[in-house]
């Protein structure tokens, strides 16, 4: 898993942050290695969720839609994968917002961040993969 979060943070179509795209991704990433996803998300780099998956195989209790005003501006995987662009940061939560959403509701999430880095080269947002 942490291959391929370092793979779709790097993705051209991720880089350019086409919410479109990012959805399309993000729901083929989680239903492609169901069930190891429990989602996958991208937000920008203040923190605000673009794309999460919705796709079937997707445990999110909720669609896409209702998820967007989410901000993880203060997750601490997020915190840690912006301030290490170039490593995918793992992180044990026990709580998370992102988590939160995952239904049935989970104890202990495993998060994949990575920052997604813009053409030059500055981090732009992150992508996380949540297990």
């Amino acid at each position: 898993r942490y291959g391929d979060t370092d793979l779709f943070s790097s993705l051209p179509a991720v880089r350019s942050l086409d919410r479109e795209s990012l959805q399309h991704i993000v729901n083929l990433c989680v239903s492609s290695y169901a069930p190891y996803y429990a989602l996958a998300a991208v937000s920008n780099r203040d923190g605000a969720v673009i794309a999460i998956a919705d796709a079937e195989g997707s445990r999110t209790a909720h669609g896409a839609n209702d998820l967007q005003h989410i901000s993880i501006v203060r997750e601490p995987w997020f915190v840690q994968a912006l301030a290490n662009t170039n490593q995918v940061i793992v992180y044990d939560a026990s709580s998370d917002v992102l988590g939160e959403i995952i239904d049935p509701p989970s104890e202990r999430t495993i998060i994949l961040a990575r920052a997604i880095k813009g053409t030059s080269g500055e981090p732009v947002g992150v992508w996380s993969s949540h297990l």
